[in-house]
């Protein structure tokens, strides 16, 4: 008579499983104990489970406690109701039982007798593998068009748990008990599930108004920390972080969004693990909710927040007033600008050579068709100068900038009303187009082959023709919305500029300049300044100023000053 061998009972279960599938723990460890007393087996410990996890993940912790106890010789079998338990990943699962078996223990499936002796059954066993990763993605394929059809319904899912900041979300499942609640006034009325929390709704409001005027993520965060304001969990400090979570989500005005990020599984010498990724524009599905903020108050937070972050001093040991970036070319290079090219232009220290003192400048870098590196050099002091004192000759007339900025919001709201009307028009078409074609469905058999491919042809040709209708119009939408200046923040400039230039700092200075100068184009002779408003072309029509270059000579240059 051998030696009595010592059993191991796995099990598994995660939520697709339960739902798809019927799978409990209590059912696969009531087998597994059956299994172990009709073999005359010896149960080591308790039964090894994993509640709720993917079985394409190799980081488990009850598997972990069994390839431990299996490398240490405490046990000979491992018992599974099916391989699918162990793994839902082809290549996982055949690692894990090429590691098991190395090890002199064997593992039972209960579904099938698989005996990897021979070689039928190690093709039993890659079938009945392959199949589980094919029945996993099926699983998760129709769990992820179920909720973006509902999604796109409206509700966009989420648990309890992951409502941002300023929010409480009702899942339906709760809703009755929860409007039951709101009836004898105990809790605050829903809308489609989302609860606005007053008090969080405020320090959001707040949030989004202080970057707005110009206060960076991390002034606001001390302030935040500064006044005593709880986090939500409470556990740690306002961090930047923390605020651009805030500033960069759609839900804060009344988007709330589904697909945004996405899990995916990847595959490492250590193993199946995850990763987080963020999805393509494309791939979000937006939905209702209540708003906290206006959007036109987001995406001033959102430009003030992305200047800070394109204008940072951290890593410049000089400041310069005209700092372009890709996203913001402010100064442009003229002498490229004569070739046809769009070069922008950054700050530089420079030292002379005959006395090296040291001067700013700005230097346009690009590489010539020969692939040899030129550059184009204006000094910064001057163009600085230029453009602060044409700014501030502007400034002189408030009343007179603030009734322009005012045409300007006005025209634009009325075409952007106009362009929003025409693709709500045009989306539609598109749509009845999509459905049209999805009833061609139906008339498989109906009609010939032929005729059902060649109407389909015609109709996603339609589709296609009216969606690039629409992108072009959202493309006129964002441009017209572009020149569209915020009124409080041009009241703010005048009021700074009037002041006096010496009781501005270099924030309120760049900030004043990008708000009423769209670009600068900078010359060898000359500077050409774009303004936001009408009037700047009329401003300095004529005018030649004095400005100083690196090494504090006296030189004449002309401006010209233009508008878009």
């Amino acid at each position: 008579m051998g030696e009595e061998k010592r059993a191991a009972i796995y099990c598994r279960v995660s939520t697709e499983d339960q739902a798809e599938n019927g799978y409990s723990l209590l059912d696969q460890e009531r087998k597994g104990r059956a299994k172990v007393a009709d073999e005359g087996w010896s149960l080591v410990g308790e039964c090894y489970v994993d509640e709720g996890v993917s079985g394409v993940l190799s980081d488990r912790p009850a598997l972990n406690r069994l390839l431990t106890d299996v490398r240490t010789g405490k046990i000979d079998v491992v018992v599974i109701t099916a391989i699918d338990r162990l793994a839902r990943d082809m290549v996982l699962l055949l690692n894990l039982w090429k590691e098991i078996e190395s090890y002199d223990c064997r593992i039972v499936p209960l579904d099938e007798y698989i005996d990897t002796s021979t070689p039928q059954g190690c093709l039993n066993r890659n079938f009945k593998a392959a199949f589980g990763e094919y029945e996993r993605q099926v699983i998760a394929a129709r769990t992820t068009a179920g909720r973006e059809t509902r999604a796109r319904s409206g509700d966009v899912w989420r648990s309890e748990k992951t409502a941002p900041y300023g929010f409480r979300y009702i899942s339906k499942l709760n809703r009755g008990a929860y409007e039951e609640a709101v009836k004898r006034g105990d809790k605050l009325p829903h809308e489609n599930g989302w609860v606005q929390i007053p008090h969080e709704a405020a320090i959001v409001t707040r949030i989004f108004e202080s970057c707005a005027q110009g206060l960076s993520m991390h002034a606001v965060a001390q302030l935040l920390n500064k006044d005593g304001v709880p986090t939500r969990l409470r556990k740690g400090p306002w961090t930047p972080p923390t605020i651009s979570s805030i500033i960069h989500n759609p839900a804060m005005w009344g988007k709330a969004a589904y697909g945004r990020t996405k899990v995916v599984a990847r595959r490492g010498n250590g193993g199946n693990t995850t990763r987080t990724i963020r999805q393509t524009e494309d791939k979000i599905i937006y939905g209702n909710n209540p708003a906290i903020v206006s959007q036109n108050l987001a995406e001033a937070a959102q430009r003030m927040v992305s200047s800070h972050k394109s204008f940072s001093k951290r890593n410049s040991k000089h400041l310069y007033l005209l700092a372009s970036s890709i996203h913001q070319p402010l100064l442009v290079c003229g002498q490229c600008a004569e070739k046809g090219k769009q070069h922008i232009m950054n700050g530089t220290a420079r030292a002379k050579k005959e006395t090296h003192k040291p001067y700013r400048a700005y230097r346009c870098a690009h590489n010539n068709q020969d692939g040899a590196s030129r550059c184009h050099m204006v000094p910064a002091e001057r163009v600085e100068t230029a453009v602060w004192e044409t700014v501030t000759n502007l400034a002189q007339n408030p009343d007179r900038v603030l009734a322009e900025v005012q045409a300007l919001s006005n025209a634009s709201s009325e075409q952007a009303v106009a362009l929003n009307k025409a693709i709500v028009e045009i989306d539609a078409k598109a749509a009845q187009v999509a459905n049209r074609r999805n009833d061609l469905i139906e008339y498989i058999g109906v009609w010939s082959k032929e005729r059902v491919v060649e109407i389909d042809a015609k109709l996603a040709e339609d589709e296609k023709m009216l969606r690039k209708q629409a992108e072009d119009l959202r493309m006129q939408l964002a441009a017209a919305e572009s020149n569209s200046l915020p009124i409080n923040d041009v009241k703010v400039a005048c009021s700074l500029i009037a002041q006096g230039i010496e009781n501005a700092t270099f924030e309120e200075r760049q900030r004043i300049v990008r708000l009423l100068v769209k670009q600068v184009i900078a010359h060898k002779e000359r500077y050409v300044i774009v303004g936001t408003l009408p009037m700047l072309d009329k401003q300095g029509e004529g005018a030649n100023n004095r400005y100083f270059d690196g090494e504090g000579m006296v030189q004449n240059s002309a401006i010209a000053l233009t508008t878009p």
